[in-house]
């Protein structure tokens, strides 16, 4: 079976933000220093429902929404066979003052570039939907990030007959000069009783130092 790929309309409701700080902020310094953004630090308390347009791809195994308008976050990925959420899926958009320009929203998968809880976190970046020559499709979404114009997209793939949910990082340095950056994609599932996260490692830091 074909992956199919399409554009739709989903209504979600949403704590509407208010208006933007029209001056960028020169005070802030390392870390949050995000000039030219400007702050995103309004958050409201009134709900209305909130047409998005999304990237859906499906195949007989998961159906997976991208929400360009809110960051390019994977909203939703949903196990065909059992109807679960393999992540956390949000039934509200309701910012809380968490990224570097303040707004931030919980669930899905949220990509970062150049630095955490980005600047574009829940604004639109740009996005198209590809069909590829094995039966497969992309949803990608990206964004050029205006303070040291550097560029990052992220494929998001499903394949015919697969259950993988696969992504493809591209970033990119448009200048000639070296700038600071990591990439972070944050995940989101339900804490519910008995969850155990495995994460295999080396080392593990505590309060008081590295160990073994």
């Amino acid at each position: 079976m074909a992956v199919q790929g399409s554009y739709e309309t989903l209504e979600i409701p949403t704590y509407v933000l208010g208006p933007e700080d029209p001056n960028p902020p020169f005070q802030r310094r390392g870390y949050w220093d995000i000039y030219p953004y400007t702050m995103m630090d309004d958050i409201g308390e009134k709900v209305r429902p909130v047409k998005y347009r999304a990237q859906v791809l499906e195949n007989e195994y998961v159906r997976v929404i991208v929400l360009p308008q809110l960051g390019g976050h994977l909203y939703s990925a949903q196990d065909k066979h059992t109807g679960r959420e393999i992540f956390y899926r949000n039934s509200v958009v309701k910012p809380g003052l968490i990224a570097l320009r303040g707004a931030w929203i919980s669930g899905g998968i949220e990509f970062n570039f150049p630095k955490g809880h980005t600047v574009t976190s829940v604004t639109p970046v740009d996005h198209r939907l590809v069909k590829e020559h094995d039966g497969g499709a992309t949803a990608w979404v990206g964004n050029v990030e205006k303070r040291y114009r550097m560029a990052w997209a992220v494929g998001i793939r499903l394949r015919p007959g697969s259950s993988l949910i696969e992504t493809e990082v591209k970033l990119s340095n448009r200048t000639a000069l070296p700038h600071p950056y990591y990439f972070w994609a944050n995940a989101a599932v339900p804490a519910r009783f008995g969850m155990r996260m495995v994460y295999p490692c080396t080392k593990v830091r505590t309060w008081g130092g590295w160990y073994d």
